[in-house]
């Protein structure tokens, strides 16, 4: 495999090249649009294909319907955004175990931009939705989560963009990108609960889906961790290096939070209890 490109410092790999806005406006667009129209047809047609359950739902959490129609949109993002960066991904990842002290230094490449491109389209979906349906999806939600969520897309939007345009932290944000693929599994299982659509098929989906959570957002904690400590960040600005450390953890640390919230789930349901929050 040839070796990945090192940029140089901040004040000339600013300089992008015109596909990467390019890159980032359509699949921005794209996931945008889908989601919004997923939304709509699903809102549409739910109450049909489950009219008896959505009648219950209605009757009796009317505030879960919004989140119920807003989980399928989960499945656009889950499925493009793995597509278009995992071969990036994996790519980087050896030429950042090939070379450890450029690993927070190598060039961002078309399939991340993409990829963000995606993972915005729905974050901006979503925001709007938490924005609209505030109240709604705050008591479907939770408060807690309700504004880990609000958190988590802001920061994203406002970070990766920067990242991905001075060539620093791209491991990470690559792998951050690559971890969307668990959410399909979650948002099945999700689905799966609110339907009440419980038994073996769902206890399958659950584990499939804390293995996969396991694979993609646990076992690289440690070498993204290394990365972070050996990577060749000196030829940057002080402020820019403040914000890798500063910001790159955070994700680490919530998907440690999640994963410990999953076990917590997992541990209930094997003593016959209800998951908190369900």
């Amino acid at each position: 495999m040839p070796s990945w490109p090192v940029l140089p410092p901040f004040g000339d790999s600013i300089q992008l090249q015109p596909w990467a806005w390019s890159a980032l406006s359509s699949w921005f667009c794209t996931s945008f649009i889908s989601c919004s129209l997923l939304y709509a047809l699903v809102r549409l047609l739910l109450p049909n294909l489950f009219a008896a359950k959505w009648e219950e739902i209605r009757s009796t959490k009317p505030h879960r319907l919004v989140d119920l129609c807003k989980e399928f949109t989960c499945f656009v993002p889950s499925t493009l955004v793995p597509l278009l960066c995992w071969r990036d991904v994996w790519d980087l990842t050896a030429a950042a175990i090939a070379a450890p002290t450029s690993s927070m230094s190598l060039a961002s490449p078309r399939g991340l931009w993409s990829a963000c491109g995606a993972i915005f389209g729905y974050m901006v979906f979503d925001l709007v939705m938490l924005l609209v349906f505030a109240r709604d999806l705050r008591r479907s939600m939770g408060g807690e989560m309700y504004w880990v969520v609000w958190g988590h897309h802001l920061l994203s939007l406002a970070l990766w963009p920067v990242g991905l345009g001075t060539d620093l932290a791209v491991v990470p944000i690559g792998w951050f990108l690559l971890s969307e693929v668990s959410n399909t599994l979650l948002a099945l299982r999700n689905l799966m609960k609110y339907l009440e659509l419980r038994g073996p098929l769902f206890t399958a989906v659950s584990a499939s889906w804390l293995l996969l959570f396991t694979l993609v957002r646990i076992v690289p904690l440690p070498l993204l961790g290394y990365f972070l400590g050996v990577g060749a960040t000196s030829h940057q600005p002080a402020g820019l290096r403040a914000l890798v450390y500063g910001t790159v953890p955070l994700p680490l640390l919530l998907n440690a939070y999640w994963f410990f919230l999953a076990i917590d789930g997992a541990r209930r349901m094997l003593k016959g209890k209800s998951p908190k929050g369900e």
